[in-house]
């Protein structure tokens, strides 16, 4: 796991195990996810 890093000058949005950019491609990534083409 990783504590300490340069900033990376992206914004960051966590949410439950996944992390993206946007919150556009968290809710597209959990609608993926729950509809079996996450990982298409």
């Amino acid at each position: 796991m990783l504590y300490a890093g340069a900033p990376i000058g992206e914004p960051v949005v966590a949410r439950g195990p996944l992390v993206m950019n946007t919150e556009e491609e968290i809710n597209k990534a959990f609608s993926d996810y729950e509809n079996g083409t996450f990982l298409d």
